[in-house]
């Protein structure tokens, strides 16, 4: 690991409990950088060849101790063979004041996260909304209890990934960030907590824009499973692709709001391709098929 809170067993006492905890304050940037391709030399991290299960995946920062802290005041520049960020404990919290980028591996049969929470952790990630870059290139997992916070506020910011969310998921998405949302990897069959949501993204409450012309735009592509979103605060864009050839065959699964407040704002979008602005049945039968 690279920053880490942890702790080995002792008699009577889970490796995980503690009262007090403890605290890693890192006053700046953190740089585990690698270059994020195959081969355990190109990685920050490399892999650890020894584990099971996700929540033990070697990871840049690691909390495994309850209520314990770790603090970077600034941004994370991160290339892990595991995962980015591990909150594994009841008030194991992990703040990131700023941003940054986060590359973990994709187009595995194992869970590989770049923020992962379990068992009552907490990951904030700019989750104020600043204007700081977040790229995360992973997916994202919450499990019952647990917590992960993150902003993406600038247009330069965006996420490849499912949020596997089992607990809480607050996302700001506005200023021209993108959700790119498909999963990347294949779940560990044994790896039997990751199985809930089956590839499909679920998020608790998602901040957008105060208009349409400064939201976030999700994107759904061809592999993209259902999003559902439990609450919708503020303005939305949501793009989707179709087939060329026959244009109202929409790809990508479903976005589903429960609730949405007043004044909030959703545009569907696809592009022109296999459409002419002349053609104005098929216009509306494409405006149709998006609905």
């Amino acid at each position: 690991n690279g920053v880490a809170i942890q702790k080995t067993d002792r008699w009577g006492e889970n490796s995980k409990e503690s009262v007090y905890g403890g605290a890693i304050t890192i006053n700046g940037d953190l740089n585990i950088k690698g270059t994020g391709k195959n081969g355990n030399a190109d990685w920050g991290i490399a892999a650890n060849p020894e584990n099971v299960l996700s929540r033990f995946n070697n990871a840049g920062i690691y909390v495994d101790v309850e209520n314990s802290t770790v603090t970077v005041q600034g941004n994370v520049d991160m290339d892990v063979y595991g995962n980015g960020v591990t909150a594994n404990g009841k008030n194991a919290t992990v703040t990131i004041t700023k941003g940054g980028s986060i590359i973990v591996p994709t187009g595995t049969k194992y869970g590989y996260y770049t923020l992962a929470a379990y068992d009552g952790g907490t990951i904030n990630m700019n989750a104020n909304g600043e204007a700081n870059d977040v790229k995360l290139d992973g997916d994202i997992f919450v499990t019952e209890d647990s917590a992960v916070n993150l902003g993406l506020a600038t247009g330069d910011s965006y996420l490849k990934c499912i949020i596997d969310n089992g607990g809480t998921a607050n996302v700001i998405l506005k200023n021209g960030a993108k959700w790119y949302n498909k999963a990347n990897n294949k779940r560990y069959v044994q790896d039997n907590e990751e199985l809930a949501n089956d590839e499909q993204s679920k998020v608790t409450n998602l901040y957008g824009g105060s208009n349409l012309y400064n939201a976030g735009t999700i994107i759904q592509k061809e592999n993209s499973k259902l999003l559902k979103i439990d609450n919708l605060y503020g303005a939305v864009n949501v793009k989707y692709s179709h087939n060329e050839k026959a244009p109202t065959e929409i790809y990508g699964g479903d976005v589903k709001i429960t609730k949405a407040t007043e004044g909030s704002q959703v545009a569907l979008i696809t592009n022109w391709a296999g459409i002419t602005a002349d053609n104005e049945a098929l216009i509306n039968e494409v405006l149709d098929s998006l609905a």
